[in-house]
């Protein structure tokens, strides 16, 4: 009955590499004696983690030593790749994998043994975290659900990974979702195949498709590039900008539709300065006398600068102190407007605003 029982409970089965269960499953350090709570004598217990790692495998609870289970205690006993289910402590199966090369022969009490997580079975509050890889590549054909805060990241020192999308229904639209609460807003959106070359996101065919990208807080990097008769549109009042060196390249189109944008200065008394960066066209008021005028966020050197500046005399005539950077035609400054009048000056600059070729226009009836 003795042995009997044995190949029932501890797989004492030859060539046989999976063993019997585990109750238990110990990954931290424990005491190798006496009834560890909540063991059981007679429970059997993975240990996977002792200092001494010749320690480790497969352990019968004891109220004094601990022995050594019946099929993991002799050089017949274990080889690499011997495979243990145990329970993990929350009711889920998990198996256990012994290190080594494949059927080496391992030796109790004399190798040191190491385990690896090999599978997370069902029940219970499920298993560890998936556990690092190298070369072994994984299909699924269920959705695969990052929660609580979790990030899906591709990452290695040369940042050469990539997610590969292919889409074969390409009647269907193809979208990126932002999941808020219980709703889903569409973030992008591509109804005909799309790729990339290195040089930016492409889409093929012609037709009436909008292809409009949202961003949240960030930027996107390289090119859009578009054929056929579809736009790229702003919206919202959201900024198109170009920064860092870029350019617009228009080649030849005409500009349908623009406006340039307009600032208002009052001088209400002292000197003002008029910042380049909030538009280009600007509506001075004076109800004051202006004794000087700077100007800043103006472009460097070498790059052409350039505004208009409409001057209302709002009341009596006051006096304008205008920069000694001016130049003039023939030397001769803009006079202060009549009461109540206006005037209209065109100033530009080649070399970051240390001189400026100054027009003017007034008197307008």
């Amino acid at each position: 009955m003795t042995a009997q029982k044995n190949f029932r409970s501890d797989s004492f089965v030859s060539g046989l590499a999976i063993k019997a269960p585990c109750q238990h499953l110990a990954t931290t350090p424990i005491t190798l004696s006496g009834e560890y709570f909540p063991y059981s004598v007679g429970d059997r217990v993975l240990v996977t983690a002792q200092a001494d790692p010749i320690q480790n495998g497969i352990w019968v609870c004891e109220t004094s030593a601990w022995q050594r289970a019946g099929d993991f205690d002799g050089n017949r006993d274990l080889v690499g790749g011997t495979l243990v289910p145990v329970d993990d402590g929350a009711g889920a199966l998990v198996l256990y994998q012994l290190d080594g090369a494949i059927a080496e022969i391992l030796e109790p009490d004399v190798d040191a043994l190491t385990f690896t997580l090999y599978l997370v079975g069902s029940g219970g509050g499920g298993g560890d975290d998936l556990q690092a890889v190298t070369t072994v590549g994984n299909t699924t054909d269920q959705g695969i659900v990052i929660q609580t805060g979790a990030s899906l990241i591709i990452q290695t020192p040369d940042n050469l990974d990539t997610i590969t999308f292919r889409v074969n229904d390409t009647e269907q639209p193809f979208p990126f979702l932002e999941v808020l609460g219980s709703a889903a807003v569409e973030v992008m959106r591509f109804n005909e195949p799309f790729w990339s070359t290195g040089n930016g996101i492409f889409i093929s065919g012609v037709g009436t498709r909008r292809f409009a990208f949202y961003g949240y807080g960030d930027a996107i990097e390289g090119s859009i590039a578009q054929d056929g008769s579809s736009n790229i549109t702003v919206t919202a009042l959201g900024d198109f900008e170009i920064i860092t060196g870029g350019n617009i390249n228009l080649n030849s189109y005409p500009i349908l539709d623009f406006t340039i944008k307009q600032q208002t200065v009052i001088a209400n008394g002292g000197g003002i300065t008029i910042n380049y960066a909030l538009g280009q066209s600007v509506w001075l008021i004076v109800n004051q006398d202006i004794p000087s005028i700077t100007f800043s966020n103006l472009p460097i050197s070498g790059e052409l600068a350039q505004m208009e500046i409409e001057v209302l005399m709002n009341g009596p005539q006051r006096t304008i102190t205008w920069p000694v950077s001016f130049e003039w035609p023939g030397g001769n400054a803009l006079p202060d407007p009549a009461p109540n009048d206006t005037a209209l000056l065109a100033i530009r600059s080649r070399d970051g605003g240390s001189t400026w070729l100054a027009t003017f226009a007034e008197a307008f009836a």
